[in-house]
């Protein structure tokens, strides 16, 4: 045994290896005792046992997955509860539709598959806190999808899809109420002379200018040929019947940017490029020069996709100039308001200058008395009673006062006693539409092709329909839901 210089000992252990020796050594200080294992060069403090460490550390780890585990299932567990017991939403604030329905169990259903479907769809729509999950989504992309563009505009990316979706008022109404609402006075804007003077951003194909939002628009000329092309076969397919079509312009048309409905992006070259190639069976109606005169009134909605009941009567002034009858002055109808609406474009947009401008509804009540039922099938045995005007509208959509939206299958009667009658097909475009024309004909058929499976020229046949008229929107020629459906209704 040795003694170093300051009388401490020091003992050598052999490891068993010939390259490396251990050895202890204990540092005293005045301080505090601690002790250090030197292996090769290097020193590092041992503190407490590493058994008692390692066990810590597995209590933290497990602790920590504990937490994880709980703070991912908890929440899945207060929806699936709140899911169970709420009531469930039927209409989408945000999107501006109705909300889809819990599917009916039945053997067939579930055997076929359609229940499943049908049921994840409806749980899709009702899911908790739909709408606010929905908002917060839209104002994050609207954030990370942004892409400047020149002179101030913005281009923000949005899903591919290809219309509105139509919805429809199916609670059981009274009966048509007769036309009582108060006279109002013609309002008389500066719509297209103002709205240039705002700067402009752009949401996808929303045009956001100012306080009004648009649908962008451009000329396809395989998809407009394909849309005449279906209007010729229609006609082909009723020979005895007359065969109207009209396209209506939307509000990009005349508020938007110069540059949005110019060259390829004009709707008056569109729809021209339409008739240009319609036979002479079918008779094109000219709503655009209509329209196009009457600019500064309140013709379109500045948050939805529509166009104003004020609007449509233009288009209906058009109609009875192809179809050879006289129609009453604008300001000879008993009219009436809705106030608040915020429509389909806020919904697309989330932008707040729409919320915080709304739109109002103006209807126009018939100066003919009418009733109307509508129906699921071309069979026509469960109807119910239709509202031409709905003038309280309790959905989020108040377009639905007009023939209370898109229904599959509608049958108006009225007290024009001069034996025409009228067929319309149309998506919601026309629904502003067809109030004017209890006005003109004896007999009212509208058909929305999405959501009725029926065969168009023997219903035609049967009824003994006279006249037809096709009314969309410019943009349904890329609607393929809709085209799809509409070659099915006319066949081949």
């Amino acid at each position: 045994m040795k003694k170093n210089n300051r009388n401490q000992r020091i003992k050598t252990y052999n490891t068993g290896r010939q390259s490396e020796r251990r050895t202890p050594m204990t540092a005293v200080n005045s301080d505090r005792d601690m002790v250090h294992m030197r292996v090769g060069n290097m020193n590092r403090p041992v503190r407490g046992s590493r058994k008692a460490s390692s066990s810590g550390g597995r209590r933290g780890l497990r602790a920590l997955m504990a937490s994880a585990i709980a703070l991912f299932i908890l929440p899945l567990y207060v929806f699936g509860v709140y899911s169970m017991c709420d009531v469930d939403a039927t209409v989408s604030e945000v999107e501006k539709r109705n909300l889809k329905t819990r599917p009916e169990l039945t053997a067939s259903a579930l055997f076929n598959g359609s229940y499943t479907k049908d049921f994840e769809e409806y749980y899709a729509d009702t899911f908790p806190l739909r709408d606010f999950f929905l908002s917060v989504n839209n104002f994050f992309e609207s954030i990370f999808t942004k892409l400047s563009g020149s002179d101030g505009i913005v281009l923000v990316g949005k899903d591919n899809k290809d219309d509105f979706a139509g919805e429809a008022l199916t609670d059981e109404p009274a009966s048509q109420e007769s036309t009582t609402a108060p006279e109002t006075q013609q309002e008389v804007s500066t719509e297209a002379t103002t709205q240039a003077q705002q700067p402009v951003t752009t949401s996808g194909y929303i045009v956001i200018q100012g306080n009004r939002a648009m649908e962008m628009y451009a000329a396809n000329k395989k998809q407009i040929k394909a849309y005449a092309d279906t209007i010729n076969r229609l006609a082909d397919r009723l020979p005895n019947t007359k065969v109207y079509n009209m396209l209506v312009p939307t509000s990009i048309e005349f508020y938007g940017p110069e540059e949005y409905h110019a060259a390829n992006h004009s709707q008056e070259y569109g729809i021209q490029l339409a008739y240009d190639q319609m036979s002479d069976k079918v008779i094109c109606v000219d709503a655009y020069s209509k329209i196009k005169a009457h600019i500064n009134d309140y013709l379109y909605f500045r948050t939805d996709h529509h166009w104003t009941a004020r609007g449509a009567y233009y288009g209906y002034t058009a109609l009875a100039e192809a179809a050879g009858f006289s129609v009453k002055p604008l300001n000879t109808y008993q009219s009436g308001r809705i106030d608040g609406f915020v429509g389909t474009m806020y919904g697309y947009t989330n932008a707040e200058v729409l919320k915080r401008n709304p739109d109002y509804v103006e209807y126009f009540w018939p100066q003919t008395e009418a009733t109307g039922q509508y129906y699921s099938t071309a069979d026509m045995t469960d109807g119910r009673n239709l509202r031409i005007i709905t003038p309280e509208v309790s959905n989020s959509n108040k377009y639905l006062t007009f023939i209370q939206g898109d229904t599959p299958l509608a049958k108006i009667s009225t007290q024009n006693k001069n034996g025409r009658s009228i067929l319309v097909i149309k998506e919601s475009y026309g629904n502003a539409l067809v109030p004017f024309l209890v006005d003109s004909y004896e007999t009212i058929y509208v058909i929305d092709p999405r959501k009725i499976d029926m065969n168009l020229p023997d219903f035609v046949s049967k009824q003994g329909v006279q006249e037809v008229l096709a009314i969309n929107y410019t943009l349904i020629t890329g609607n393929s839901t809709y085209m799809d459906a509409l070659n099915k209704l006319i066949g081949s």
